[in-house]
C-alpha cells in the first residue's frame, strides 16, 4: 500500500479552507453514520434541484476507509492549492471540479456516484500542471506476516501519472464498484484548470515553485 502525506511545497499561509472541506467530509460520514448511508444518498441524489444535489454529494461516503483516503490525498495535494489560490478560489474550483468530475462520470457511466473522489483528483490534476518535479513523501506499507513499512520521496509527477495509468487500467478491466471516471475526468479538468487559471493570473509561483510550464 502507497500512501502519500506530504507535498514538498512552500506554503505561506493557512489552507483555511481545505481544512473547513476535511472537517466538512468527516461531519458529513457521521451523519450518515446517524441517518444512514442508504436513506442519505436517496435523499441527496433524488433532490430535483440537481445543482444542490452535485455540491452535498462530496461529503458523503461509502465508509470510514473512502474517507480517510480522499481527506488524505486532499490534504497532501490540496494544502498547496489553496495556499496558491487563496481560500475563496480554492473552494469556488474544489465545486466546480468535483461538478464536472460528477458531470463527466455520469454521462459516460450511466449513474451517479458519491464522495469526493472527482473533484480531490481534480486538485491532484492541478498539482500536476503547477508542481511537477516537486517531492511526494510517501510511505510504502506491505502489511503480510512481517510488516514492511519504507519511506521515501518521489517528484509529485511520476507519482500523478502512474494513478492515472491505474485508474485508466481499472477504468476497462476492473469491475470494482469505484467511480474510475470520475477520478480520470477530475484529472484532466483539474490539469486544462490549472493551465487556464495561470494564463489568467490566479496563481503565481514562488521562486522555489517547479511548474509544468516551464519544462
Amino acid at each position: 500500500m502507497l500512501v502519500p502525506y506530504k507535498a514538498k511545497v512552500y506554503v505561506d499561509q493557512e489552507p483555511k479552507s481545505n481544512f473547513i472541506l476535511m472537517f466538512l467530509m468527516v461531519l458529513g460520514l457521521l451523519i450518515s453514520w446517524l441517518f444512514g448511508l442508504r436513506s442519505m444518498t436517496h435523499f441527496i441524489l433524488a433532490w430535483e434541484n440537481i445543482p444542490q444535489s452535485l455540491v452535498l454529494v462530496y461529503f458523503i461516503h461509502n465508509d470510514l476507509f473512502h474517507l480517510i483516503g480522499n481527506v488524505l490525498f486532499l490534504w497532501t495535494f490540496g494544502n498547496a492549492i489553496n495556499c496558491r489560490l487563496g481560500n475563496l478560489r480554492f473552494v469556488v474550483v474544489f465545486f466546480t471540479l468535483g461538478i464536472l468530475s460528477s458531470m463527466i462520470h455520469l454521462i459516460i457511466d450511466g449513474s451517479p456516484a458519491i464522495g469526493a473522489s472527482g473533484a480531490i483528483s481534480g486538485i491532484v490534476g492541478m498539482f500536476l500542471f503547477l508542481f511537477p518535479r516537486n517531492d511526494i513523501e510517501c510511505i510504502f506499507i506491505l502489511p503480510w506476516f512481517s510488516p514492511i513499512i519504507r519511506k521515501f520521496s518521489v517528484p509529485g509527477m511520476y507519482l500523478i501519472v502512474f494513478w492515472f495509468v491505474y485508474d485508466l487500467i481499472g477504468y476497462f478491466i476492473s469491475s470494482a464498484p469505484i467511480a474510475y471516471m470520475a477520478h480520470i475526468g477530475g484529472m484532466l479538468c483539474g490539469f486544462l484548470l490549472a493551465l487556464i487559471l495561470v494564463k489568467m493570473g490566479w496563481i503565481t509561483f514562488w521562486q522555489s515553485d517547479r511548474p509544468l510550464i516551464e519544462l
